[in-house]
């Protein structure tokens, strides 16, 4: 977001003051509203640091957004929304050389001012690009990450045909409204895979999200062709599902769903054979651990409630 002119001249102010006495402001300080531009600056020499400093304070473009310190920047925690962006790194490597993977606590947690710059939501994942453009949900910084660095990838995930890419978007669009999606922000409202971890639901909508998270389930089931959720070769939809799937089936025997590929052939041998591949279940272990160490308690304690 961009500072209301009617602050600007106290930013340029307390910028050139700051900038002057040779205190570098904090990135709340500062003028700059991407860290990434900002970090770039404060490495600078005194001099074109100053320069920098001052031609953010005016709106402009500070640094060279061909500067070799200018990676996009992925704000995430290892949970299964976020999960498919480490995953589609995960099948990209040459990414590590464009893409630098930081937390919410490297910007003071998510209610920070600092975080908020970046994701006025307060939720994550969020990310900046290169050139200081703020970015947030899941889809549209892995859609970016695939159409800017597109040259590098092995691993495309947009699938060959018309016919396998309408299969692929289905498939997300199922798991992001009716599985993992919340669609608001304020307290006390849920996605249906809440159910699993959020102890303060109702009791009866707790159920009727159980029953119409079986019924997605179902769905999806139905629609995987196999032995990759569309055919041989991987696409979105296994980026986007695996993440999920794997972190509910890998707390099956102590969550209120339990298993979820358990009476659904495609979706248990889907389930196995991305299991297989190295960096799907790296991924999954990763996102495992955390919940391990964030959740389970909480996940045990709903499903002996129930």
């Amino acid at each position: 977001p961009s500072v209301r002119p009617s602050v600007r001249p106290l930013l340029v102010s307390r910028t050139l003051h700051l900038i002057v006495g040779m205190s570098t402001p904090s990135f709340i300080e500062s003028p700059f509203t991407s860290k990434t531009l900002y970090e770039a600056a404060v490495a600078l020499p005194p001099a074109a640091r100053e320069a920098a400093f001052n031609e953010a304070a005016k709106g402009g473009c500070p640094v060279s957004k061909s500067s070799n310190a200018a990676k996009a920047i992925v704000v995430t925690i290892p949970t299964n929304s976020p999960g498919k962006i480490m995953l589609f790194a995960a099948l990209n490597p040459k990414l590590n050389d464009y893409i630098d993977f930081k937390s919410p606590a490297d910007y003071g947690g998510f209610g920070s001012e600092e975080y908020l710059k970046i994701s006025p939501q307060g939720l994550f994942p969020a990310a900046v690009t290169p050139d200081g453009m703020h970015l947030f949900e899941s889809d549209v910084i892995l859609e970016y990450l695939a159409d800017k660095y597109s040259d590098k990838l092995e691993v495309s995930g947009l699938g060959e045909t018309p016919e396998v890419r309408a299969r692929s978007k289905q498939l997300v669009a199922i798991h992001n409204m009716y599985i993992s999606g919340v669609n608001c922000t304020q307290p006390d409202f849920f996605s249906n895979q809440a159910i699993i971890y959020k102890p303060g639901m109702p009791t009866d909508e707790r159920a009727a999200r159980l029953k119409d998270l079986n019924k997605q389930f179902d769905l999806i089931d139905g629609l995987i062709v196999g032995p990759f959720a569309t055919g041989s070769a991987i696409t979105f939809a296994d980026i986007s599902l695996y993440p999920t799937i794997a972190m509910i089936e890998d707390v099956a025997s102590k969550s209120i769903v339990g298993s979820v590929i358990a009476g659904r052939p495609q979706l248990k041998a889907w389930l196995a054979h991305c299991n297989e591949q190295p960096a799907f279940r790296g991924v999954a272990d990763t996102i495992k651990g955390f919940i391990a160490g964030m959740f389970l308690n909480t996940i045990e304690k709903i499903k002996t409630a129930a």
